[in-house]
């Protein structure tokens, strides 16, 4: 095929092979998500995971000839629940996310041999000369030859919405966009080498998950990681000992797992992975995709929300908003362009103007958004119809001269750039070129349409009209269209306290007119980044202003880091290649579908219908989850407390440890599992607040320390009174069942309907365990009438709980915590 407009040779065959023996070649840079082994290898190798399987393995290597001692590994059921549930999510987000990626990949047109080729984007080679035309995406970087009006859209790149000239010599990037005119380019840099690239191997570096509930899990068993093994040892060479008729060794190994998987809150991971899990479900129904559990709650407790403009609360496109009829050389009062349109049907006196725009063929943003009233009217009144004449001369739009327009007989209608419609504007009409200033310097586009009697205007050259006889006809003004939701979002975030701040590489006036429409509060607080240091004190900049404009891809993530110094904890949209470093660092990304594929890569959350009001239920899910799981979280962390503190009591008391871990399993199930699961899921709307390790442990700390008193006593008066091994295990396990009911109670209030049926069906499982399958949980014994007496002794348990909440504990227990974790942080263990 040879119809190029250009006459150019392009490569050669033989330059073609030698440039992909070479390895010159347009390997496309994919910007992929994790892969399925990362995903899996992830969420096995956990220094969680990894303390529950040496524990299990343990059970194992003591069960052979004893295989009823297997009961007591029903606890690695959680941790195998846990790891299910973690590696489908993120498998499911990750299959979803490439979905979006599979998109037909483009044709290219290259000049090879002196004729056009057209190509797969992954047979281009460095130094062909490529085609442009209007609607082309650019798939390499390279320079313009020869350019007829080439204009680009770079907003993926750059932020900046409004397309930029090429002409020769000029660079062009991968990832822009061809909106008008035409070209052709040489390639200079091709696969990994490209800008956008460049920018795109932001998301292969790792992301730091900001998610509180998982960094307090995380806190505890880092600290667990350091007293378990050698508590462990510990507790197991104190009991050897014991190693008589009452005891053997692998009771001793059974005892020690017991303790150690006591201290070990894996139902409180499982919980949370859980609640996560259903937050994600329901976040769907909405279509929104969460890439990581944590992200829900780390959105929920956002107080500075950082948007971008472009692709994120507009759409892309643009609006017509208003239309200035000009009477007597005066602006008049202003009208919407629906209302102007109805005015034609009556036969109004722009049906030439009306007749120019309609029959434009170009399909750029301007064009489409002053076509929309028409075709709205058409769509609304189909049976009426527009009485619009047919043009004799139609003069489509040129970069060059900056208007189009269209000639009925003698009348010339065009409409542009004011100072290229009437390059005297400024000085032939002053008050009409201060109201185009005044409106332009509010963001707005504006066009001016004016009226021309052309001398010979079939065969005259359009581009050497006379304009000092045009007259203005009408100011017309257009604006970024915005999000449907984007208003309503934003107030529902100004509601809840969340700061706003919108950051964009474009025009900072356009940036602040647009926020102004959006909701956006402070959108008159206005910085040009462009004109701020690279040295200056972000920190301040951050904090004073609420609209960034001019801003480059690496300073929006300087400025979103800035942020996270002050102590905000900050979500961060956007759709395009140069949002890709704040993505990455923000503690909340969040990505439209319908932008480029390193966003989506990058971000936690993304809007499939790049829908900003998902961000509603998205926030009042995570707001479920951390409410909810911090009520559950105290009857997890009772457990722990009372595990650990009876682990290092038993290393010198002369008692073996009196619990199974079948009845841990028995414990946990009743008096926290279960209920937790149910509770988990209430709707809970309340505003976040406070330190997440901090409330839990001021809730949790008086119980955990009553549990470890009333064991000890109970244990200790059992052995004064000669009850054996089994009698002192059973009665311990019931008193921990009972502390764990009675903390399951504090956790309940309010009561509601369901809470009642919940308890009172926990109480009724433990009832039929305890008749039917004693045996399994080694509590046979306490229904000897011998061991009632000692159960008054439990009526002690609030009255030791108020006292021990007097006197501090918990202060104590975060003063350990915090002394373990320097310690951890100093040794770098």
């Amino acid at each position: 095929m040879n119809n190029s407009p250009y006459k150019l040779q392009g490569l050669s065959q033989a330059e073609v092979l030698m440039r992909q023996k070479n390895g010159q070649t347009n390997v496309p840079f994919v910007a992929k998500s994790k892969s399925i082994r990362d995903i899996c290898r992830d969420n096995i190798l956990t220094l969680f995971n990894i303390l529950n399987f040496i524990l299990a393995i343990c059970i194992i290597v003591v069960s052979f000839g004893r295989p009823r001692l297997l009961l007591n590994m029903t606890f690695m059921g959680v941790i195998i629940s846990n790891i299910v549930i973690g590696i489908a999510q993120e498998i499911r987000s990750k299959i979803t996310v490439d979905r979006l990626s599979l998109l037909v990949e483009p044709e290219v047109t290259v000049m090879r041999d002196g004729r056009e080729h057209i190509l797969k984007p992954s047979d281009l080679v460095l130094g062909d000369v490529m085609l442009l035309r209007s609607g082309n995406q650019i798939m390499v970087d390279g320079k313009i030859l020869l350019s007829r009006g080439l204009e680009t859209d770079e907003s993926l790149l750059t932020g900046e919405s409004n397309p930029v000239k090429k002409s020769a010599g000029d660079q062009v990037y991968s990832g822009s966009f061809v909106v008008a005119g035409d070209a052709a380019m040489t390639i200079t840099k091709v696969s990994g080498d490209t800008y956008a690239a460049g920018i795109a191997r932001e998301v292969k570096r790792t992301k730091k998950s900001n998610s509180q509930i998982v960094a307090s899990l995380n806190r505890i068993i880092k600290f667990l990681s350091i007293v378990i093994i050698p508590l462990g040892l510990l507790l197991f060479a104190s009991k050897i000992r014991l190693l008589n008729g009452r005891s053997d060794l692998a009771e001793i190994v059974v005892s020690t797992v017991a303790a150690l998987i006591g201290m070990i809150p894996e139902g409180l991971v499982l919980m949370t992975s859980l609640a996560f899990a259903v937050g994600v479900i329901n976040l769907g129904k909405h279509h929104a995709l969460l890439q990581t559990l944590p992200a829900i709650e780390t959105l929920a407790r956002v107080d500075t929300l950082c948007l971008d403009k472009t692709g994120t609360i507009t759409t892309g496109q643009m609006d017509w908003l208003e239309f200035y009829p000009i009477a007597d050389e005066k602006i008049q009062a202003a009208t919407t362009p629906e209302n102007w349109v109805k005015s034609l049907t009556a036969g109004g006196k722009d049906l030439l103007l009306a007749a120019a725009i309609q029959t434009q063929i170009e399909r750029n943003a301007t064009a489409m958004a002053l076509k929309k009233p028409l075709a709205a009217l058409h769509d609304s009144c189909p049976g009426v119809a527009l009485p619009l004449p047919s043009p004799d001369l139609l003069l489509n739009f040129n970069s060059e001269r900056k208007w189009a327009g269209a000639v009925f007989g003698d009348t010339l209608i065009y409409f542009g750039a004011p100072t290229f419609v009437l390059p005297d504007l400024a000085v032939a009409y002053p008050a009409i070129y201060r109201k185009i200033e005044n409106l332009a310097s509010q963001g707005l586009r504006v066009i001016l349409v004016a009226k021309l009697t052309p001398d010979k205007q079939r065969e005259i050259d359009p581009d050497s009209f006379d304009f000092s006889a045009a007259q203005p006809v009408a100011v017309l003004t257009l604006g970024d269209q915005l999000r449907s939701d984007a208003s309503e979002t934003f107030s529902y975030f100004r509601a809840q306290g969340v700061t706003l701040k919108l950051i964009s590489g474009d025009d900072p006036h356009t940036v602040a007119a647009v926020a102004g429409r959006a909701g956006v509060p402070k959108s008159d607080s206005v910085i040009d980044m462009s004109q701020v240091p690279a040295d200056a004190d972000l920190r301040e900049i951050v904090e004073k202003y609420s609209i960034f404009g001019r801003v480059t891809p690496h300073r929006k993530q300087a400025l979103l880091r800035a942020l996270q110094a002050n102590e905000h904890t900050v979500a961060m949209t956007g759709d395009g290649v140069n949002d890709v470093p704040a993505l990455k660092d923000a503690d909340c990304g969040v990505a439209m579908a319908s932008g480029s594929d390193a966003a989506r890569a990058s971000a936690d959350i993304v809007l499939l219908q790049n829908n900003l009001s998902a961000f509603v239920p998205a926030v009042n899910e995570g707001r479920r989850v951390i409410n909810n799981i911090e009520r559950v979280a105290t009857l997890f962390l009772v457990k722990t407390i009372y595990s650990s503190l009876l682990a290092f009591l038993f290393i010198f008391l002369p008692f073996p440890y009196p619990i199974y871990p079948i009845q841990i399993t028995l414990i946990a199930s009743l008096s926290i599992g279960i209920p937790a699961f149910f509770l988990a899921l209430r709707p809970n709307k309340r505003r976040v607040g406070g330190a997440f390790l901090r409330r839990v442990l001021y809730a949790s700390a008086p119980a955990g320390l009553t549990c470890t008193l009333m064991v000890v006593l109970m244990i200790t008066i059992g052995s004064v009174c000669g009850l054996s091994y089994d009698k002192t295990s059973a009665l311990a396990a019931i008193t921990l069942l009972t502390g764990g009911m009675i903390v399951l109670w504090q956790a309940c209030r309010p009561w509601d309907k369901l809470k009642r049926i919940l308890y009172t069906a926990c109480i009724l499982i433990f009832v039929f365990e305890l008749i039917f399958l004693s045996d399994i949980f080694f509590i046979k014994p306490i229904l000897s009438p011998t061991l009632w007496p000692f159960l008054v002794l439990l009526l002690l348990y609030p009255l030791f709980q108020k006292l021990l909440t007097r006197f501090g504990c918990v202060e104590f227990l975060l003063k350990l915590g915090h002394f373990v974790h320097n310690f951890w942080q100093r040794h770098q263990f």
